[in-house]
């Protein structure tokens, strides 16, 4: 039977301003701790199509950045939280090409907007550890490099020129000779400076060489144009390229 979540008017408490109202400090220290683990999965979301409920996502996110946007009381948590939100929300839980994805989003929006974030975690952590692990066995390496350098991926293709891609990060505890790989790192870093007067720009109106009626072109569709071109891994989000743009897809 077709699912038709998306026809069902959302619940009473599914408002936008509920996460937000209930927030305490409490919930930023547990918020943290979910987010500490969460950027280090592997993303496995439900592609959300150009309906109620891929809308309702995307306005839940924007709505978590208001706080930054208005520099009130949550503006410190606003990233945490809009970093945290995709890997509570969109893990896949089964096959999506049933429908069942627009009524298990809604499900978690609710619960989102509500604070549970222990259920959602405990939840959204039993799908990770269920996830396939990738095979070992040597792949078609001329194959995966042709793959990424279509996609603009130039960083991962010429990684699989290297015998040592496969070589892991290093823990900072591991000795290399008779340093560890903090005490190594710690020397390479430079020492800091005090930074010399004539680098600072003491006039304003010379810190801006362009003309700022030249910003008045960067609208909301030159930044969705800008975002779906961009490529490579996650940062602090814990989400790469290819997954934002899936998001930015439904705008």
């Amino acid at each position: 039977m077709e699912d038709r979540t998306d026809d069902v008017a959302p619940a009473t408490d599914n408002s936008l301003s509920a996460f937000w109202d209930t927030f305490t400090p409490e919930k930023h220290t547990l918020l943290h701790q979910i987010y500490s683990e969460v950027v280090h999965w592997h993303p496995n979301f439900y592609i959300l199509g150009k309906n109620k409920t891929g809308h309702k996502f995307v306005e839940a996110l924007d709505h978590l950045l208001n706080p930054v946007a208005e520099n009130t009381k949550n503006c410190k948590s606003a990233l945490l939280a809009f970093f945290t939100m995709p890997h509570l929300v969109l893990p896949i839980s089964k096959d999506s090409r049933d429908g069942s994805n627009n009524k298990t989003t809604n499900r978690r929006l609710l619960q989102w907007n509500q604070g549970q974030l222990i259920e959602l975690f405990a939840e959204a952590k039993a799908l990770q550890c269920r996830k396939s692990k990738p095979h070992t066995k040597k792949t078609n390496e001329i194959k995966n490099f042709n793959s990424f350098m279509s996609k603009g991926k130039i960083s991962n293709a010429i990684r699989l020129l290297s015998d040592k891609s496969s070589g892991g990060v290093l823990p900072l505890n591991q000795k290399i000779g008779p340093k560890t790989v903090l005490e190594i790192l710690k020397e390479k870093h430079p020492e800091p400076l005090a930074a010399d007067p004539h680098w600072k720009i003491r006039n304003f109106d010379e810190s801006l060489p362009y003309h700022p009626t030249i910003f008045e072109k960067i609208n909301a569709q030159t930044i969705r144009k800008a975002a779906f071109k961009t490529h490579g891994s996650h940062g602090p989000s814990g989400t790469d390229a290819d997954e934002w743009r899936r998001v930015f897809n439904i705008i």
